[in-house]
């Protein structure tokens, strides 16, 4: 049986193989034999050689499977179709979403609307990463097609993140930093908070996408520090070392940071939009978008509340990575016996 399902051919298509996209892959990987192509961000980023890449990798796989409803994916979903193969899209972030205040979400474009709903239509199954991104999913689509949508949250391994440090007074956030995510990520709050709380120390973690660190660094308090790209072990050990974890975003259609803060028994305080109350559950502190003094009476809640297991057993029973991957699995074997 096993030998069986590893000849089962999987094309996993993505932009860039960011960690939530790569918990898929592996998981895919232990179970099909999966061809991965690397398509890049943006239809700029494309290679020509990128299309003659998936139209052949679609013709040898059985199952196509592609992660964001983008230009990547609407490729992907044609040559399923004209190839008669079975497609998945994991709806993960912006494409269903238009918050024109922040200039944020594909359905702000018409161009990428358009170009989301072809694929929306298109694609075989729907596999949106929160109920948040399930709701908006299925108000793009016309009823008779609801059916095809599947929520599976996204999951992290809990024996990679778990708790090991003894807790200290460190508040911290994580982010891909850019002109853009200073509003929509909560930072410019982050930063007030740190300024109004000195006695108090914040981490802020960061990959650079642009300049904007440059400014936010000469302006920064003293007791706030910025550690850039550090490698998997020593993020980890910020999230073991760390009391509270601030995820202060105008917008998340999930929050993988904050999923694996808590898993190594870091107390939340995050917003209520997006996805964020599914993820933290009733084990943190909701606070308004860019209310500072109500984010600060939260944030000193937090040290007292020593709640970080609970925290734990929240994700551990929502989000493992195990119930990704079983449920995934299940799909793409369904997939497979009803061809």
């Amino acid at each position: 049986m096993h030998n069986l399902k590893k000849r089962l051919k999987i094309l996993f298509v993505y932009g860039t193989f960011s960690p939530f996209v790569k918990r898929d892959f592996e998981v895919l990987d232990k179970h099909f034999a999966v061809t991965k192509i690397e398509c890049g961000l943006g239809i700029q980023k494309l290679n020509p050689l990128i299309l003659f890449k998936i139209a052949r990798g679609v013709k040898n796989s059985h199952i196509t499977y592609s992660w964001f409803a983008g230009f990547v994916s609407a490729l992907t979903v044609t040559f399923a179709k004209i190839l008669s193969r079975r497609s998945i899209v994991v709806v993960g972030g912006a494409e269903v979403i238009s918050l024109p205040e922040i200039r944020y979400g594909f359905l702000q474009s018409p161009f990428l609307k358009i170009l989301t709903k072809y694929v929306l239509n298109q694609a075989d199954h729907l596999l949106p990463v929160s109920d948040f991104l399930k709701g908006k999913t299925l108000q793009i689509l016309s009823s008779e097609l609801h059916k095809k949508v599947k929520l599976i949250y996204n999951g992290i391994d809990p024996a990679n993140y778990k708790p090991n440090f003894k807790k200290e007074p460190y508040v911290i956030t994580a982010c891909y930093l850019s002109k853009k995510n200073l509003i929509r990520k909560g930072i410019l709050t982050f930063f007030d908070c740190a300024r109004n709380m000195p006695e108090v120390s914040f981490v802020l973690i960061y990959i650079r996408v642009d300049n904007t660190i440059n400014k936010l660094i000469n302006q920064s308090p003293k007791n706030l520090r910025f550690i850039e790209n550090p490698p998997t072990s020593e993020l980890i050990e910020w999230y073991q070392k760390a009391t509270v974890y601030c995820q202060l975003s105008r917008m998340e259609t999930f929050g993988v940071a904050l999923a694996e803060a808590m898993l190594c028994e870091c107390i939340p305080v995050t917003t209520a939009e997006g996805a964020l109350m599914e993820v933290a559950g009733n084990t943190g502190f909701i606070v308004p978008f860019g209310d500072s003094e109500k984010t600060i009476c939260a944030i000193k809640k937090a040290f007292l509340k020593k709640n970080g297991a609970s925290a734990r057993k929240h994700i551990m029973k929502k989000f493992n990575l195990q119930q990704r991957e079983q449920k995934i699995k299940k799909l793409i074997n369904n997939c497979i016996t009803t061809d």
